[in-house]
């Protein structure tokens, strides 16, 4: 158990500043500030907040004063599943989109860049789902600081259970790929279900068509769309997640 001391903090306001270590060394701190609101360190910083870009399309991070530190989380978007094929057949879900997660703490721009992919579409009949779209944060010179991709749209029904593979992130202090989707029937009879979609580092997998009159559901964050079904539900797959970016704001 870590051993914490506790000080007041500098500042106006009644605050509180609880900090330690735990046993490898690294230094924690809870600051209870004004109102009694919670802030927990990271590597001896104070958490200031967070921002979520979930609605595809290219956006604006703007720094908050005093913050010193991010952490992204980078996801791109899930592929829209496989259409159902020919009579009996079934659709493979479409692939999660990847994640980088990153910890920055120097060369931030007052506002940075955000890419969040839009989601790959669904198909019907005999096409594969439409695959996902990159996301990213950032720029460090010519080029963003993390990206991941998105997932590939699912296969339809003619062409049985493949399936197909998940987006990656890219640049990030970790990288994740993200789930492959459940692959579809050829010709597997009238009860056989549709691929589910991949889930990504969110969760979020679709659901597939059923056998009698469900549509799917839709991915989402990053998810893989469920697939369509030509039995006697819908041959429509349904469309991935779009992506998301997630920064953690710290001070200090």
């Amino acid at each position: 158990m870590a051993d914490f001391k506790i000080k007041s903090a500098a500042g106006t306001g009644n605050k509180t500043l609880i900090q330690g270590q735990d046993q490898s060394g690294s230094s924690s701190a809870i600051e209870i500030g004004d109102g009694g609101n919670l802030a927990f360190g990271n590597n001896g910083k104070l958490f200031h907040g967070m921002t979520v870009f979930d609605t595809a399309g290219t956006h604006t991070w703007t720094k908050p004063a005093g913050v010193t530190a991010i952490m992204t989380y980078v996801t791109g978007s899930g592929g829209g599943g496989g259409g159902g094929g020919s009579t009996n057949d079934t659709g493979g879900g479409g692939s999660a989109g990847g994640t980088a997660i990153k910890w920055i703490t120097s060369g931030l721009d007052a506002t940075e860049a955000v890419v969040v992919g839009a989601a790959g579409t669904g198909s019907t009949g005999s096409n594969n789902g439409g695959a996902g779209n990159l996301s990213s944060f950032g720029t460090s010179g010519e080029a963003p600081y993390s990206t991941a991709s998105g997932g590939a749209g699912g296969n339809h029904g003619d062409l049985g259970a493949s399936v197909r593979e998940g987006g990656v992130g890219s640049g990030g202090t970790l990288n994740l790929r993200g789930s492959s989707a459940g692959g579809g029937t050829d010709s597997g009879g009238a009860n056989e279900p549709g691929g589910c979609g991949g889930a990504s580092y969110w969760g979020g997998g679709g659901t597939p068509a059923g056998h009698s009159s469900y549509a799917g559901a839709a991915g989402a964050h990053g998810g893989g769309g469920g697939a369509g079904c030509n039995a006697h539900g819908s041959s429509q797959g349904t469309n991935g997640g779009a992506g998301l970016v997630v920064v953690y704001e710290y001070k200090g």
